[in-house]
């Protein structure tokens, strides 16, 4: 699970997928093509028991080994955006929906969705001036607070 953090922020993504048949698989390795998977993708954040997600796609490059068994070359994703979040993908995911949410509220972790987030901080807040806006709004947002993250 990857962990993202500047400092003000640290959370960490999981993101929740069917796999793909291994024949599927095998295919795009052979042709070098690259692979978009559908899923859910959850940010949770590690200063404060918060959480959230959003459906994403994200992209896999798998190459053919010496004996001709796919190996992952290489993913790419996006990260999420503050004003679509608690969306699922299109098809048949309320199975996946169910058991976030069930996890989550076992693990007693508040779920926020577009509207809390976007909230903007309150104006005597201090924040490092450096901190540009994710959700693009002149004043930074909780989203921005919680899970903005920057090499």
């Amino acid at each position: 699970m990857p962990h993202y953090g500047s400092g003000t922020a640290s959370y960490r993504d999981l993101f929740c997928y069917r796999r793909p048949s291994a024949k599927k698989i095998e295919a795009h390795a052979a042709e070098r093509r690259p692979l978009e998977i559908d899923g859910v993708c959850l940010y949770v954040s590690e200063l404060l028991p918060a959480a959230t997600w959003s459906h994403q796609a994200r992209t896999y490059t798998y190459r053919l080994d010496n004996g001709g068994k796919p190996v992952l070359n290489s993913f790419g994703h996006t990260f999420l955006s503050p004003t679509d979040l608690l969306r699922l993908p299109s098809g048949s995911w309320n199975d996946v929906d169910k058991a976030i949410w069930q996890a989550l509220n076992t693990e007693q972790l508040l779920v926020l969705g577009s509207e809390q987030l976007a909230q903007p901080l309150p104006a005597d807040l201090t924040v490092d001036s450096w901190l540009p806006s994710l959700s693009g709004r002149p004043r930074l947002t909780l989203f921005d607070a919680i899970f903005f993250w920057a090499d």
